[in-house]
Formats: C-alpha cells, sequence, structure tokens
C-alpha cells in the first residue's frame, strides 16, 4: 500500500504534523508541560492541538487550566478554539484575572475585544451576560459606549439589564451610549424600554452623563426626546468646570435652573467664578443667575473670585451689582483674601467700589 504524504502520516501519537504543530508551540513555551502547551496552542489559535490535548488525560475542567485557556482563545479573539474549550466543558461564567491583574468575565472580554463570534459562542455556552468586572462594567455597557449595535442587541436578546449600575458613578448602559455620544446606542436602549430620565443611586442620567462630558450632540438628542433639563441638581456641575460652552448654553436655554444648588452646597455662579471662566460667568448672570447667592460657609462668587485672584471676573460681578463686603461664615472679606494672597490689583478694584478692610482681621495674617 502506498504511503501517504509524510506530513500526514500516522504515528503511534497521532498525525504527523500535529505532533510537528506541537513540538514547534514548545519552542515559545517556557516548560515543555502538556498543559503550557495547551495553553500557548489556545494563545496561537491551534484548534486542532487543543482538541487533540483534550483526551491526553489533561483536566482542562481544572479550574486554572481552563481558565487560562480560554482567557487566552478569547483575548485573542480565537473563535475556533473557544468552541472547542467550551464544548469540552470550560465554565463560560468563570472569573479570571487579566494581565493588567483585574478581575473580569469571559463575555466582557469577548465584548470588549469586539469579536461578535467569540461573543455568540459564549452566550450559547450560557454565559451569564450580567457578571461585570471588577469596576462593575457590564458587556451591554461597553458595547453601548463602542456603538456595537449586534453586540447590544444580543446581549438585549440574552437577558442583559439594562438598568443594572457601574461602581464608578452608577453608569447604566444608557450612560456609557451618552458619554460616547453613540446616538444610534442610545436609541437602541430606548427602544429596548430604557426610561430616559431614569437617576441611579448616585444621582447619575443619561443627560447628567452626556453633559458632563461635554457631549452636544447626545445632550441635543436626549433634550428632544424627553430628557428632564431639571431632573437632576447636578446638570451644570462638570460642564461648567471642564468649560463646555456650547453644552453650558445649550442646557441653560433649554431652562436649566442657573441658581440650583449642588450636593457640596456649592452654585452654578460659585463654581463658574472659582475656574476662572469669564465665558460661562456672563452666561449665567444673562439668564438670571443670583450674583449674591450663598453657597457653604456663606460664601458668594465674589469672595471664591477674590481668593482665587480672578480679577476680570469680579469686575463683572461688582458691575452686576455684588456686594464687595459681603462676609463668609468667618467674617471674612473679599478685601481680606485679596490681602491675604497680595493680589493688589483686586485690592485696588474693591476700595474703588467701595470695599471696606477690616483691619483687626488683616492685622492677625501678619501676627
Amino acid at each position: 500500500m502506498q504511503e501517504g504524504n509524510s506530513t500526514n502520516q500516522k504515528t503511534p501519537f497521532g498525525n504527523q504534523k500535529l505532533l510537528e504543530t506541537i513540538a514547534e508551540l514548545r519552542k515559545t513555551t517556557v516548560c515543555v508541560k502538556r498543559q503550557e502547551t495547551l495553553i500557548t496552542a489556545a494563545e496561537k489559535s491551534h484548534a486542532e492541538v487543543v482538541q487533540a490535548f483534550l483526551p491526553s488525560g489533561i483536566n482542562v475542567l481544572e479550574n486554572e487550566l481552563g481558565r487560562k485557556s480560554l482567557y487566552k482563545a478569547v483575548y485573542n479573539c480565537h473563535a475556533s478554539v473557544v468552541k472547542v474549550l467550551l464544548n469540552s466543558g470550560v465554565n463560560p461564567n468563570d472569573l479570571f484575572i487579566s494581565n493588567n491583574g483585574i478581575k473580569q468575565s469571559f463575555i466582557y472580554l469577548s465584548v470588549y475585544k469586539g469579536d461578535i463570534d467569540t461573543t455568540t459562542l459564549l452566550i450559547e455556552a450560557g454565559a451569564d451576560v450580567n457578571i461585570p468586572n471588577v469596576n462593575g462594567i457590564t458587556a451591554l455597557m461597553t458595547a453601548a459606549s463602542k456603538g456595537r449595535l449586534d453586540m447590544m442587541t444580543m446581549l438585549l436578546q440574552a437577558g442583559a439589564n439594562i438598568y443594572q449600575e457601574d461602581l464608578l458613578g452608577g453608569n447604566t448602559a444608557l450612560c456609557y451610549a451618552a458619554k460616547s455620544s453613540n446616538i444610534e446606542a442610545i436609541s437602541l436602549l430606548l427602544e429596548a424600554g430604557a426610561e430616559i430620565n431614569y437617576h441611579s443611586k448616585a444621582g447619575v442620567s443619561a443627560l447628567t452623563s452626556a453633559a458632563g462630558d461635554g457631549q452636544l450632540e447626545a445632550v441635543k438628542f436626549l433634550l428632544e426626546n424627553g430628557a428632564d433639563i431639571n431632573g437632576s441638581s447636578q446638570l451644570l456641575i462638570l460642564p461648567i468646570i471642564h468649560g463646555y460652552h456650547e453644552v453650558t448654553k445649550l442646557l441653560i436655554k433649554s431652562g436649566a435652573d442657573v441658581n440650583t444648588r449642588f450636593t457640596d452646597g456649592s452654585f452654578p455662579l460659585n463654581v463658574a467664578a472659582g475656574v476662572g471662566n469669564l465665558e460661562i460667568v456672563n452666561l449665567l448672570l444673562k439668564a438670571g443667575a443670583d450674583v449674591n447667592m450663598r453657597g457653604t460657609h456663606n460664601i458668594t462668587a465674589l469672595l471664591t473670585a477674590a481668593e482665587n485672584g480672578f480679577c476680570n471676573i469680579m469686575r463683572v460681578l461688582i458691575d452686576n451689582r455684588a456686594n464687595v463686603n459681603a462676609m463668609d461664615i468667618d467674617g471674612h472679606t473679599a478685601m481680606y483674601y485679596a490681602k491675604r494672597e497680595e493680589y493688589q490689583d483686586i485690592v485696588m478694584l474693591l476700595k474703588q467700589s467701595g470695599g471696606k478692610i477690616d483691619k483687626s482681621k488683616i492685622r492677625r495674617l501678619y501676627l
């Protein structure tokens, strides 16, 4: 009988070509143990090697070996290897420690890597699509952030929880879509039943998420589709701090309360004055912000601007009738802070505007 091709020749141990592949893999492995060769085969997408190793006495169901092999296959998007391992009984709901030391689920990793084939295989094998990573981020949140409508649809059909919140501030999948300004992803989640005005336990909503990340188009879309402009007292704080002028303009134009009080006791005009944002200060004043509103410790916007050395903002506030002699809870005026920080331009402005010097308090600065 004629011999076949030598590379396909059968040996007592199996296919010659397969043995050559295994030998080559062992060259890239620190140790020649079969377990490590199996992990390397999974990493390099040698499904036939993985398949060959399963009946050879290796217990792939042993947690560490199974996790490592499946992790390598999912991370490198090797669907054929993933299929072999899952069919052999590796648990798709085991958690693993990634290269950067973060505990993750396989379904999260497959979505993060953007591989629809491995995601499909994991779901078909019974993967729990709601298992989050160590930061509470789920596969649906990740797909929404990336705008992967195909994966989002698959995950929702598999029972993904629309209202599950992460541990980084209580963000839901809708918040992730809003932060990334993925309009189609936002639409898909709304169609799937997500409540546009849902607020997490931390008070976060899709609108606060979009506004806080300066996503103008997402803010527009959410407002046009019924987002409550005053559903959260925190709506204006991040756009002001980060200087998102267009977002802040749109929110104010849409009826955001310019005299709202944030959870830390501050208020929009005070925050804008504290970060030195003259344009937003003018926007807020034009929209009716109370120039003499008081926050925590009786702080006014003028006192905040004085302490931080923003003379141009103080001038605008004074022109809008800010009380130049307003005192904080300790009895300190804007003049006190200007003297303490040696802001001579502010001292001059305050003197010209009727600012008083409390000599007893100023004297303490030099004792």
